[in-house]
């Protein structure tokens, strides 16, 4: 047998020989919140012996510590609104309503159904080790107050919210976006009252390294200095703060299937779904020219940030690749960086906890793999308590030519932009046409069509609305709507279009709005790299335009807090980062402040 560790972020494999356990559990569930907290409740009413070790001290994450107590999207159905139903009752003439639930009533709700169902729960406690047998999970090595402890399970459910029972075992993962490795905005919650009620104040508070000790040190010691900053609305009281951070995303560990967002948006759906995610594309970040093409052609060219659709969710994404014994519930389970942004409201992660739950169920009783689960019998028993629910939402594109022509001349083009995508060759042909047109939403919105086709059609009416600085803002979604400079500046770097050079470094003379800047900035790195005869005249308007001391860029995080960070640096690594691979001599890394380096900047660096 052997025993995995986390040192100093590596994974240490010790060889320990037999070993054998004092105590002994069916299901180990790591980490009590949204999704553990019922995947440990569920474990326990299927008769199984089960333990929950949790960091804090109270089920629930962060819809009780974390103080979200109002849904966002998601689906009904399952154990959780049982839960919902008792923590109303409980709060009925005795607690104020803050949202869906008090988070204190869901704290004695959940706390209450886990005792009655026979469960071990032990707060302060965290799993520091797993012990292996090949690769198959046998137990783990925890902290409590009582010390160092070992105890052996059948199935360990990884319910961290950031793989950490995974990554300490070893399984691969994945973190943040492929530009620069970091994740979407964390939130800090705090309360007030005001109106006869209490406000839920939810608002963006920077960037975290979930995986790095003193980032979350840092950022806790920030988050609690932008509270005191905060001005309150007239009359408003402070009632009080949530001691756990609103992180959206962490480690995504490798699954035997994987959830990827461009799959799913071209129609490709996961076979045999355990529960369904219903929500939006809800990124909190908008430094849209440092995200992925699928995002900036989902959320800039065709607007649809706000527009909510169903994702299936199947048994392979909760069962790491290559182990056995060990599952994983919540924002941890096998997705891209994309779809993380969809797949974790609070609905479908205590669906995944209530599924992973019967999973270890039926695998320990029938004395089988996870893996050989029969699928029917899974279906069979989340349908038995609603968490299966078949009312899937399905976003009907447009088919019919004369319905996308119609659209795309009007101010909420996206819905149209993406059907003639998903058209392609069958509307291409009209698109070529109607961008001719006088009419200039239909022709400037037939111009995104035909970019996001990869057509150079489309070219002349890009470089037109460019000149023209045409900052419309199309109404397609609720929020996050682009201005149709930003999606035409995106376009010509996803065309690389060279012609269009001297227009892009006007715009980077012109304007230091971060959006508009940042997409022309990106667009000419793009058209540099597929020209390498263009690369030395792209890389001298660069240089020249972010290298004097003058320059300056912000980026705004947070409107209403006014969180901002400085991306001075962050376009000075990138242009360094570019030229370096291109072969462009420059002198940047001497205007690179690298005693100063914000957390970005530091994982751009260290992003190949």
């Amino acid at each position: 047998m052997k025993l995995a560790e986390l040192k100093n972020k590596k994974n240490i494999l010790t060889d320990i020989g037999e070993k054998t356990f004092a105590e002994n559990y069916d299901v180990i569930v790591a980490g009590l919140g949204t999704a553990g907290a019922i995947a440990v409740i569920a474990a326990g009413r299927h008769g199984l012996k089960t333990l929950g070790v949790e960091k804090l001290t109270c089920m629930g994450g962060s819809a009780t510590s974390g103080a979200i107590s109002a849904y966002y999207y998601g689906l009904p159905g399952g154990l959780f609104e049982e839960i919902d139903e008792k923590a109303g009752r409980i709060q009925t003439g005795n607690l104020t309503q803050t949202g869906n639930f008090h988070p204190d009533a869901k704290k004695f709700a959940l706390e209450s159904e886990a005792v009655k169902a026979g469960v071990k729960l032990a707060y302060n406690s965290a799993v520091t080790g797993i012990f292996l047998e090949g690769k198959k999970v046998t137990g783990i090595r925890w902290i409590s107050q009582d010390g160092i402890k070992e105890t052996g399970c059948k199935i360990l459910v990884d319910a961290t919210g950031d793989g950490e029972a995974c990554a300490i075992a070893g399984c691969e993962f994945s973190y943040g976006r492929k530009f620069d490795g970091t994740s979407q905005p964390y939130s800090n919650v705090w309360i007030t009252f005001g109106a006869g009620r209490n406000i839920i104040n939810n608002l963006d508070a920077g960037y975290i390294d979930p995986t790095d000790g003193d980032d979350i040190s840092a950022r806790i010691i920030e988050s609690g200095s932008l509270r005191l900053k905060n001005k309150f609305k007239e009359n408003g009281k402070f009632i009080s703060t949530a001691p756990q951070l609103g992180q959206r995303e962490g480690r995504l560990i490798k699954g035997e299937a994987t959830l990827n967002f461009q799959d799913f948006l071209l129609g490709k759906s996961s076979e045999k779904p355990l529960f369904y995610e219903y929500t939006n594309y809800d990124t909190h970040s908008h430094d849209w020219a440092f995200e992925s093409e699928i995002t900036q052609d989902w959320v800039v060219v065709a607007g649809l940030w706000g527009i909510p659709f169903s994702i299936p969710v199947p048994l392979k994404t909760m069962l790491p690749e290559r182990f056995d014994g060990l599952m994983m519930a919540g924002r941890c389970m096998s997705m891209d960086h994309e779809m993380a942004q969809c797949l974790r409201m609070q609905k479908a992660m205590q669906k995944s906890g209530e599924a992973a739950a019967l999973a270890a169920s039926l695998a320990i009783k029938k004395n089988i793999s996870l893996r050989d689960i029969p699928y029917h019998e899974l279906l069979e028993g989340l349908k038995a308590t609603g968490c299966f629910n078949e009312k899937i939402i399905d976003n009907k594109w447009f088919t019919d030519k004369n319905t996308i022509k119609i659209q795309l001349a009007s101010e909420k083009p996206g819905f149209a932009i993406w059907s003639a995508k998903l058209l392609g060759e069958k509307v291409r042909k009209e698109l070529k046409e109607w961008i001719l047109s006088d009419d200039e939403n239909l022709s400037k919105h037939s111009a995104f069509a035909l970019g996001l086709l990869l057509d150079s059609t489309a070219l002349p009416v890009l470089r037109k609305i460019v000149r023209e600085r045409d900052e419309f803002v199309p109404a397609t979604s609720c929020a996050r709507n682009q201005k149709r400079l930003c999606s035409a500046l995106y376009l010509l770097g996803k065309l690389e279009d060279i012609e269009s050079r001297e227009e892009l470094f006007g715009i980077l003379r012109e304007y230091k709005e971060f959006d508009i800047f940042s997409h022309a900035f990106m667009s000419l790195l793009k058209i540099g790299s597929a020209f390498p005869g263009s690369r030395k005249k792209i890389a001298d308007e660069i240089i020249q335009e972010i290298s004097s001391g003058d320059f300056s860029l912000e980026y705004t995080i947070d409107e209403n807090l006014q969180v901002k960070e400085v991306m001075t640096g962050y376009i000075r690594i990138t242009a360094a980062r570019e030229f370096d691979r291109w072969g462009i001599p420059h002198s940047l890394d001497q205007v690179i402040e690298k005693s100063e380096l914000t957390m970005r900047e530091k994982a751009l660096l260290n992003t190949k």
